[in-house]
């Protein structure tokens, strides 16, 4: 991430206003994932008898929700274009939690040299193209006020500040389009992977789940947002299932708005810091003192 700074501000208040006119934390996005699960359904009814891989399908699924925000559009699972956005996110997402990663922030003799790190470096490129492409064809189609999607709006801002100085850029469009994407689709794919695995790990939680979901919908089709507080036991199992799997064991790059001493350690004014959450939130999720279990699911 970057500082703190009027950009991230500008930026940050104008996702937040966008996006929730899409959707977000409103029936509208509710809708939208109802919608999506019927295709994983499908999706799921179509494997039986065969191997398939939930990390893709899961991953298909979030990438359609955002992509219906961001770019109006949803892929069916083997259309190329999701198929090749979905590629490069894991790839990129895997160097970046691997030992390459390290070796590059460790070693800057290294970082120019063809080794597989790179690859982030031209997969980025190429999204970084792909969505280029899209804010073309929006600005070829769009109807200023009418927005479709969060490029229609981004361009309507950018029409209506002009030349007045702000943050606001088609070369910000583009990396900040690229950013929501990725917050809104590896970290929603990979809880519903944990979710899935321990599950099937633990078909006596999975029975007890789907006692209290069949009991609280009486015979409706989907499940509403709202019945969440009727389901304690569900809530209880997606909330352990995070505690034990630790989905996201790095977080983001935060800055320090001022210097700051931390254990001993002298942490200098907006310095960018990467907190190893896996260590820190394992330690704290698995006090043997405080909690029943440190690695078996204890709903």
């Amino acid at each position: 991430m970057a500082d703190y700074g009027s950009s991230w501000k500008e930026h940050r208040r104008f996702a937040l206003t966008t996006l929730r006119n899409f959707g977000l934390g409103k029936n509208s996005m509710e809708d939208r994932i109802h919608k999506e699960m019927k295709h994983i359904i499908s999706t799921l009814e179509e494997s039986v008898g065969k191997t398939m891989s939930p990390r893709v399908m899961f991953h298909n699924a979030a990438s359609n929700i955002i992509c219906q925000v961001l770019f109006a559009t949803r892929y069916e699972y083997d259309h190329a274009l999701i198929q090749f956005i979905v590629r490069c996110f894991t790839e990129n997402t895997k160097i970046a939690n691997g030992p390459w990663a390290m070796l590059y922030d460790s070693l800057p003799l290294i970082r120019y040299l063809p080794l597989p790190f790179r690859k982030v470096f031209n997969n980025a490129e190429a999204l970084e193209n792909l969505v280029a492409d899209f804010v073309r064809e929006h600005k070829k189609t769009r109807v200023p006020g009418e927005a479709r999607d969060f490029i229609d709006c981004y361009l309507d801002e950018l029409e209506k500040r002009g030349n007045d100085g702000s943050s606001f850029s088609e070369t910000q469009l583009l990396r900040y389009t690229l950013d929501l994407y990725v917050a809104g689709t590896d970290t929603t794919s990979n809880t519903l992977l944990t979710g899935f695995l321990y599950l099937v790990n633990y078909p006596h939680i999975q029975e007890q789940c789907q006692e209290e979901i069949d009991r609280v919908l009486e015979g409706k089709d989907q499940a509403s947002f709202e019945d969440r507080h009727k389901m304690p036991y569900m809530q209880a199992v997606i909330h352990e299932i995070q505690r034990v799997a630790n989905t996201v064991p790095l977080s983001l790059f935060h800055c320090t708005t001022k210097d700051t001493e931390l254990m001993g350690y002298s942490i200098p004014k907006v310095r960018a810091n990467w907190l190893n959450s896996h260590f820190l939130t394992w330690s704290i999720y698995h006090n043997i003192t405080e909690l029943l279990s440190v690695i078996s699911t204890t709903p």
